[in-house]
């Protein structure tokens, strides 16, 4: 096996590159920011060395829940590695965490500052694999599903009554105006400025077929994506055991695929992934990185990996609705009570010696500006922890564990079965909270069921996942802890933190951008809406005789550049 970088730390001005980004006018004169299209993508690819067709299976881990990923059951990586190629994005992010415009002419024009208006002009060639264009109007139904209302849903958890499941509304919410140019152009107008717009527009369907479909925006393409304005598009999902992409002969990008068929072979269990791989069963893997698996591809000979650092974070999300942890005390005697350091050592210090506990939510640790907010939680401190419950009420039976008005503080961790690594993790919090007096019982479930159904549901007590930065850390911060925001699975509600974050994602100014991330991060070490574990690192591993299939530590994820992927000419 020839390995390639086994501790790539290749990430750390991901906030900056976004920022700087949003600072700009609609010229695209910065030769460092951003490309158009697929020759922006594709810098230094092997695009000759590949041959005409081919198959590349992939192990999947997680199976899709759907095909709506702006929608908070399908927003996860499950989803997005299949949507990636399908749907119409007016932007991307690369590996060194650059925009690019695929979807669009040029980079979106700023028409005028106050108000803030912005137009999109949709590339001319842009169709949908049925041979309709992309217009404006797939766009505007987008925003329209977005931002939705029902004056009969407002509720608590629902203060603006949108009618729809939406994964965020950061930035959607601030357009007052939508207006269609002509078919391919497109303008808004923000009440107030939102420094992120060249975020806006990704994962969008074609409106006509999602329109047409039962269930509409929320469950419609729950089955079927419907037609593809991607390089690949979908031929078939066998459910429980392999879904297919194959080859769009309508894309109209500048870089067409070769490869004929991309299959996800769904194997959750991620200790088969390997021997899958050896059995070439598979010929891509993009598991959790655990040590036995990394040890075991390490040793197949045809097969190259690497292992990266990039914005993704293990966390424990608290569930504000549960009658213990709604307590913030609770919450505190938890963090007390966690060793993150132990963790970290047992299942993190394996891959680099540069993995370490997270103590920022919005920000991580190679990444400027970050700050190191949860010094009160760095070290355990089970005397804290225990009285802290004491001094909320709680009592320590016989049993050595807390009770109040006669219930045992018992709660459920739940996290994706078949994880090896996140199985460990939760056995391991499992007995560090016991010795602090607090009864955990794990209750894990498939990907399919923790994500579409349980997470938006709030069907848990605490939740063991991850969370991919984008290259928009502080809006997409905004998304998952604003109150009411549907991936706010936790249900946190907090004026302070909605209040800065109001000002954050209108903020144009680098330096004060950072303020604001390290403002929000300290107001939830306040109320401890979940608790950060450690940056999470990607393991990747490629069977040698393709070429291209190279990492995104984004959200974007592996699957960023498959228009580029190919049968190498010399395994041909």
């Amino acid at each position: 096996m020839r390995a390639l970088r086994r501790s790539a730390w290749i990430w750390s001005l991901l906030l900056v590159i976004g920022l700087v980004l949003g600072a700009c006018g609609g010229g695209g004169d910065d030769d460092d920011a951003a490309g158009t299209g697929d020759d922006a993508q594709t810098t230094g690819q092997d695009l000759e060395e590949r041959a005409a067709g081919g198959n590349l299976v992939y192990a999947a881990d997680q199976e899709p829940t759907g095909f709506n990923g702006s929608t908070s059951k399908d927003n996860g990586t499950s989803v997005k590695n299949v949507i990636e190629n399908l749907f119409f994005y007016a932007a991307k992010a690369t590996p060194d965490f650059k925009l690019t415009y695929p979807g669009l002419e040029s980079e979106p024009k700023v028409v005028t500052e106050d108000p803030q208006v912005v137009e999109w002009k949709i590339k001319e060639e842009a169709v949908w694999d049925d041979g309709t264009p992309v217009t404006s109007d797939d766009v505007q139904n987008y925003y329209d599903q977005v931002e939705k209302k029902d004056p009969s849903k407002v509720s608590e958890d629902n203060p603006k009554g949108y009618a729809n499941d939406v994964a965020t509304h950061v930035g959607y919410d601030q357009i007052t105006k939508f207006e269609k140019v002509d078919a391919k152009t497109f303008r808004v107008t923000f009440g107030t400025v939102f420094s992120d717009f060249r975020g806006l527009w990704t994962d969008v369907p074609q409106a006509k077929f999602m329109l047409a479909q039962p269930g509409g925006w929320d469950t419609g393409l729950d089955n079927n994506p419907g037609p593809s304005a991607g390089p690949y598009k979908f031929r078939e999902w066998k459910k429980g055991e392999s879904l297919t992409l194959e080859k769009n002969p309508g894309w109209w990008g500048e870089v067409k695929p070769t490869l004929d068929t991309i299959t996800f072979r769904f194997l959750p269990e991620s200790t088969t992934q390997p021997d899958a791989l050896r059995n070439n069963e598979v010929d891509f893997i993009y598991p959790q990185p655990q040590l036995d698996l990394v040890d075991q591809v390490e040793q197949l000979t045809d097969v190259e990996s690497e292992i990266a650092f990039g914005p993704t974070f293990e966390h424990l999300t608290f569930n504000t609705k549960n009658e213990f942890l709604g307590d913030v005390n609770v919450r505190k005697a938890i963090a007390y009570g966690v060793d993150r350091d132990a963790i970290v050592n047992a299942l993190m210090k394996p891959f680099s010696d540069k993995a370490a506990r997270l103590d920022n939510r919005v920000l991580v640790a190679n990444q400027e500006g970050y700050v190191s907010n949860g010094k009160e939680y760095q070290k355990v401190d089970a005397a804290k922890a225990m009285s802290t419950l004491e001094s909320a009420g709680f009592t320590k039976g016989t049993d050595g564990f807390y009770a109040k008005s006669g219930k045992k503080l018992s709660v459920r961790l739940s996290t994706t079965a078949g994880n090896q690594l996140r199985e460990q993790q939760g056995e391991l919090i499992k007995a560090q909270l016991a010795k602090v007096g607090i009864d955990i019982r794990i209750d894990n479930s498939p990907s399919t069921v923790l994500f579409s159904d349980r997470l938006p549901k709030g069907d848990f007590d605490i939740a063991n996942f991850a969370w991919v930065g984008s290259v928009f850390p502080v809006s997409s911060s905004v998304g998952l802890y604003q109150t009411g925001a549907d991936s706010n699975y936790g249900a946190y509600s907090s004026a302070e933190f909605d209040s800065i974050a109001k000002d954050a994602v209108s903020e144009l100014d680098e330096d004060e951008a950072l303020e604001f991330a390290d403002r929000m991060d300290k107001a939830m070490w306040e109320d401890l809406p979940n608790l950060p574990l450690y940056q999470k690192p990607t393991f990747i591993g490629v069977r040698n005789k393709f070429v291209n299939v190279k990492d995104n530590t984004t959200n974007e994820g592996p699957f960023w550049n498959a228009q580029t992927w190919g049968l190498a000419r010399s395994a041909a």
